[in-house]
């Protein structure tokens, strides 16, 4: 049976877009829709597509008060109850104010206000009476709703992919915080592709589209095959190799890109912007340097035309995300008023983007929703990067051996909660260059942020593809005391922590499963070494991870293969507890 078999669902503005499909998925899930517009046609054509023939059309304007009363008596009347209300009707007037007219004003007001009120104020009894859900669609055509989102999967996700054209690309953010949840269904996204369904040629003509103004990508550091020492696109990995062979359709991040890139010259089309949205140090220039590595072996002339017509801003995005689980989807369920939705995510109330200005075909009015536009995003990267990213590493290294699984539980534990503290402000605060910030301030909206119970972000996810941030997020930081002479005892702990970590054991006794880009390496060299100072300096060894200098720094080798020992001795917890003593 589904969720919704014999639920009564009045569905406003269910002649066409988001109204139709809404109606489209409650009729799947067994409700007896009520399909209300003021176009028989229009309705008649959206009922012939349910997949039930459990459905009523109802002809109202919803900006007659009049009319939205006969309306909530007649479908009272004929069904005895109300289970959901989607307030779907709504109208959109595009052009300037000064070219609009007092009837076009008027227009809108009376549908997308009024008319929400009145179908609210006049069901309300039956939705008391029924226990049931009021359903609000709004538009983000007043923030520059020309806009929209293809999405875009290389490899992997085809079920997510598949589901989400099912639900016509609406997805739901279930924001959590300490005090309730909120479900936002978003309608930005209007189309997709998927590498292994439609082919990777599809996805380089989607790119190559004329429409096309920006590309953004969120593929974490190993998506861009960049060489850890050097910055540059590494020409030795496999796959970076296999598409400047050519003969098959690339198949990795600046592969791709170029070759849209290409097409776009081929064909007489302007650039785009490159927007990176992953949390590295300089995203923007990370990216150019992935892209401009592959135009250069493919072509000087080329890697020219994109220097000169392609945008690679930087940003910073500070929003905690956990991985979606089966209680997340079933927590949307339950906000949705029962309605599923596989595509759901579920995060934290507060969201942070800062985006350096710098858009070569243009961008949306971002700063409408609380975007920061600037001309130098890196003081806010690093300040997240250390005081956020640093923590939470910290926090999940050191958390995960004591057994602690979620975030919220080390915050729990008051040495835990203490030691991030003191690490993001006596230790990473003091490297920053950001202005306008009180950090004392953001690092205790960090700590409030942790302790929300409601995210359970577990550490083992957070733990992953440490060799790819441990430099960023704690190295960086330990540098900068070294040559300025600060303290860094807690930043060596982390590091320590992280060593623990990947010798694949917890203080339990019980087994790690170690996700890393360079997992094979790290099993190797705890295969060979003995546990102590021995792997200790096999790991320091690392140059992808530690550079070449740190390792030689006698002061920095000591504090973590002191921290190391005491994480031997006496487990996370006691040596946590005595750092911050």
């Amino acid at each position: 049976m589904n969720r919704f078999t014999d639920k009564v669902v009045v569905v406003t503005g269910a002649g066409s877009g988001m109204g139709a499909a809404t109606a489209r998925r409650f009729a799947d899930e067994g409700a007896i829709v009520v399909l209300v517009g003021r176009t028989k046609e229009k309705l008649e054509k959206v009922a012939s597509t349910l997949s039930s023939t459990q459905y009523y059309i109802h002809l109202a304007d919803v900006s007659s008060a009049q009319d939205v009363e006969r309306m909530a008596a007649v479908i009272g009347d004929k069904f005895g109850r109300v289970d959901v209300l989607v307030n779907g009707a709504g109208v959109v007037v595009q052009g300037k104010v000064t070219e609009a007219s007092l009837e076009d004003w008027q227009k809108i007001l009376a549908i997308d206000l009024s008319g929400v009120f009145y179908c609210t104020r006049f069901f309300m009894p039956a939705l008391i009476k029924s226990k049931g859900n009021i359903v609000n669609i709004s538009s983000v055509s007043g923030m520059g709703g020309d806009w929209g989102i293809c999405e875009i999967s290389l490899f992997g996700n085809e079920s997510l992919i598949n589901a989400l054209r099912q639900q016509n690309h609406l997805f739901t953010v279930l924001e959590k915080g300490a005090e309730g949840n909120q479900a936002i269904v978003v309608g930005s996204a209007h189309d997709s592709v998927h590498g292994i369904i439609d082919g990777l040629e599809a996805v380089i003509e989607k790119l190559a589209e004329a429409q096309v103004a920006i590309v953004s990508l969120t593929i974490t550091e190993k998506g861009y095959c960049i060489e850890p020492g050097t910055g540059e696109l590494d020409l030795q990995n496999p796959k970076i190799q296999q598409d400047l062979a050519g003969g098959q359709a690339p198949c990795t991040a600046p592969g791709v890109l170029v070759e849209a890139l290409r097409l776009r010259h081929e064909r007489n089309l302007p650039g785009f912007t490159i927007l990176c949205c992953d949390n590295i140090p300089e995203n923007g220039l990370v990216v150019k340097n992935a892209v401009l590595g592959m135009a250069k072996a493919r072509s000087a002339e080329l890697a020219e035309w994109i220097t000169a017509n392609v945008s690679f801003p930087s940003t910073m995005v500070d929003r905690i995300v956990p991985a979606a689980t089966e209680t997340t989807l079933d927590e949307i369920t339950e906000a949705l008023g029962g309605i599923t939705d596989p595509c759901g995510i579920a995060c934290e109330p507060f969201i942070q983007w800062v985006v350096e200005d710098d858009f070569v075909a243009g961008r949306p009015d971002w700063e409408k929703a609380g975007a920061q536009m600037v001309s130098d995003v890196l003081p806010f990267e690093q300040m997240k990067l250390r005081m956020l990213n640093g923590s939470h590493s910290f926090l999940a290294y050191l958390g995960y051996l004591a057994g602690y699984q979620h975030i919220n539980e080390c915050m729990e534990d008051e040495h835990y909660k203490t030691a991030a503290h003191r690490l993001m402000l006596k230790e990473q605060a003091p490297t920053l260059s950001v202005e306008g910030v009180d950090l004392n301030a953001y690092a205790d909206s960090l700590i409030a942020r942790y302790s929300n119970p409601s995210l359970k972000h577990r550490t083992w996810q957070i733990a992953m593809d440490g060799t790819q941030k441990l430099p960023q997020r704690m190295l960086d930081s330990i540098r900068w005391h070294v040559k300025n002479g600060g303290s860094y005892e807690l930043l060596a702990l982390g590091v320590a922590g992280w060593m623990r970590y990947i010798s694949g054991t917890d203080d339990a006794g019980q087994p790690i499963e170690i996700k890393d880009p360079m997992a094979d390496t790290l099993a190797s060299i705890v295969a060979s070494t003995a546990d102590g100072e021995e792997r200790v300096k096999a790991l320091l060894a690392l140059n992808a991870v530690f550079g070449e200098q740190l390792p030689h720094e006698e002061k920095v080798v000591q504090a973590i293969l002191a921290a190391y020992a005491d994480l031997q001795r006496v487990g996370a917890k006691k040596a946590v507890a005595k750092y911050v003593s």
